[in-house]
């Protein structure tokens, strides 16, 4: 279900991996353009 939210609405994309001292997962989605009070950060 994440894997359809971030890649269906959010345009970004979701993997996990097995690596040898643990798992990795990466999820990246864009930036959203603001023009609230927080844009200027």
């Amino acid at each position: 279900m994440s894997k359809m939210i971030i890649e269906g609405n959010m345009d970004g994309e979701i993997s996990a991996r097995n690596l040898d001292d643990g798992a990795e997962a990466l999820i990246r989605v864009p930036m959203a353009k603001s023009e609230g009070p927080l844009s200027r950060i």
